[in-house]
């Protein structure tokens, strides 16, 4: 590793961020507030330094550089050259490093990061709960180290994410994160029905008006201007009930059978079981 203090203007700033081959997302208000104290001559070198990986990408300070730009001046700023990249996740760790920032610095796209990241820590909790409403076990794992590694360890992740983003971000029935976790645990189970049936609840096509995705989304649409909203844990298993009557070939007959708060469908999509015998009707 090499230590060295640079005077950074402009231009260098911009060196480095445009030569950053992990680009993560940015805080602009945090940028904002870096620019403002060196333009007003607050700004103070404590020593914390800009540490760049051997491969060029910005570890640690990338709104301070940020803020390079938008302030338009120039300050001395300690750097750290040659650092591995592997130690992002250990660096800097009491701003609230996020699990999409290690995702993004690790390649992942910025703009689908933070809603795979959610989907990932609320899959971890299914997987040691039984259910997103129970309290979360203290084995459960949810440090931006653990979805970093839950993702390198399984790529369906992220290929149910680019899934889930082919769709684009207007007119989802769902936030982006629940789509990735419902149609990651629906594939596990049977990808053969789960494809079609994820891709007509997602786009509304083609949807017929006895359609449970479709009364879904309808009852969804209504819920943005309601007084009473569902919190969205229920609405994630409404979705689940839906699955799983029909994948098992049932139907129901009144929309409000739908919105049921005394079954728990979650408990079926842990585990890859056989939902014929164990739909909720």
């Amino acid at each position: 590793m090499k230590i060295k203090e640079i005077n950074v203007d402009e231009r260098v700033a911009m060196s480095f961020l445009k030569n950053n081959p992990r680009n993560r997302p940015l805080s602009k208000s945090r940028s904002l507030k870096y620019a403002k104290q060196m333009t007003e001559g607050n700004w103070q070198q404590n020593g914390e330094s800009i540490i760049i990986g051997w491969d060029g990408s910005i570890l640690d300070g990338q709104h301070r550089l940020e803020g390079v730009v938008l302030a338009k001046t120039s300050i001395k700023l300690l750097f750290v050259f040659g650092v591995d990249p592997a130690t992002f996740p250990t660096i800097d760790t009491g701003t609230g490093r996020s699990g999409a920032d290690t995702l993004a610095i690790y390649g992942v796209d910025p703009f689908i990061a933070k809603s795979l990241s959610a989907a990932i820590k609320k899959d971890i909790l299914m997987s040691y709960t039984g259910g997103i409403n129970n309290p979360p076990s203290k084995d459960a794992k949810t440090t931006p180290r653990a979805i970093l590694s839950a993702h390198r360890n399984n790529k369906k992740y992220l290929e149910t994410a680019k899934y889930i983003n082919s769709f684009g971000r207007k007119n989802l029935p769902l936030s982006a994160s629940n789509l990735i976790f419902l149609a990651y645990r629906f594939f596990e189970i049977d990808k053969d029905f789960s494809k079609p049936w994820m891709d007509g609840f997602i786009s509304g096509a083609g949807l017929e008006d006895k359609d449970l995705r479709l009364w879904l989304r309808n009852f969804f649409w209504r819920q943005i201007n309601s007084t009473s909203k569902r919190p969205m844990s229920h609405k994630v298993g409404f979705v689940c009930h839906a699955w799983n009557v029909n994948r098992s070939g049932r139907t129901i007959s009144t929309e409000s059978n739908l919105y049921r708060n005394d079954i728990n469908p979650y408990k079926y999509i842990v585990l890859p079981t056989d939902l014929k015998n164990n739909t909720e009707r």
